[in-house]
């Protein structure tokens, strides 16, 4: 693996990790619409863009973002082979510095103004464990809080929702999730749980947030992801003792209002 950066010698507040795969064009998109909100937080903010072995444009995307944005702290890395998602994520895990980590898709679209409510939550000195970032049809934010509990309640299966979600970069018990769950393809909502060992408390962001590409997700088994899985996610659970009763709730709400919807869309498609 290389990893080449920008400026900056500060641990910063906020590491984003933007991993990547074949989407040069969404890449593009995607980081035209996030680095100039980051150029105000410069000195706190360090992104990590890891290409997992692309065979399209991605590497001159990166390259060209690297020179409109010298003053950012930009780390690059380029996989000599496809790591699938899981072992990219894990490329930019381990070089990430922030107090927080925060996994943005190349085809979700930071909307305009969030960076300044992000940075504003968490330079907070009674900063949350997680932030949760819950996109309305609005033109304003408003931001309230949470503990972990109400959150896995009221909110469910949408923090599985990668870009949704930033927390506390506790590394501690990375060994242990990655031998014991190997390849998940939950592995950031795991590192969300993570964040909890330290700090109970939850900003949720409420507002314009994110715009996504809407592109449906392929190549990959339906129900081994969203079912099996989705069970690594309720036995870590158990692991940290989260209440019983949360976690009955959390995965009713999931296999009632996501994996049902899911299963008629696909079935209809016949891609089951």
């Amino acid at each position: 693996m290389r990893m080449e950066s920008g400026t900056g010698k500060l641990k910063p507040l906020l590491s984003i990790a933007v991993p990547t795969w074949n989407r040069a064009e969404s890449l593009e998109k995607a980081l035209n619409f996030l680095l100039p909100q980051t150029a105000a937080f410069n000195k706190s903010i360090e992104i990590i863009i890891s290409d997992n072995a692309s065979n399209d444009h991605t590497p001159a995307v990166i390259a060209t973002v690297q020179e409109l944005y010298p003053n950012l702290k930009i780390l690059t890395n380029r996989n000599e082979q496809n790591l699938g998602f899981h072992g990219n994520l894990m490329k930019c895990r381990e070089v990430s510095t922030g107090k927080y980590f925060w996994v943005l898709s190349d085809d979700d679209y930071v909307r305009e103004g969030l960076m300044g409510m992000i940075m504003q939550v968490l330079s907070h000195a009674d900063g949350p464990g997680v932030v949760y970032l819950k996109t309305l049809d609005r033109e304003v934010f408003q931001t309230y809080r949470l503990d972990r509990d109400q959150l896995l309640l009221q909110e469910g299966h949408r923090i599985g929702l990668i870009s949704a979600v930033i927390f506390l970069n506790y590394k501690e018990p990375d060994n242990f999730l990655n031998e014991t769950y190997k390849k998940s393809a939950f592995i950031g909502l795991l590192f969300l749980l993570n964040a909890f060992i330290e700090n109970r408390k939850v900003e949720v962001i409420e507002g314009p947030c994110l715009k996504a590409a809407n592109e449906k997700p392929k190549g990959y088994n339906f129900f081994d992801i969203f079912i099996n899985h989705m069970q690594h996610v309720i036995d870590y659970m158990k692991v940290l003792k989260i209440p019983s009763a949360v976690i009955m709730r959390f995965r009713s709400l999931y296999l009632r209002k996501f994996i049902s919807l899911y299963y008629l869309l696909y079935k209809g498609e016949k891609r089951l």
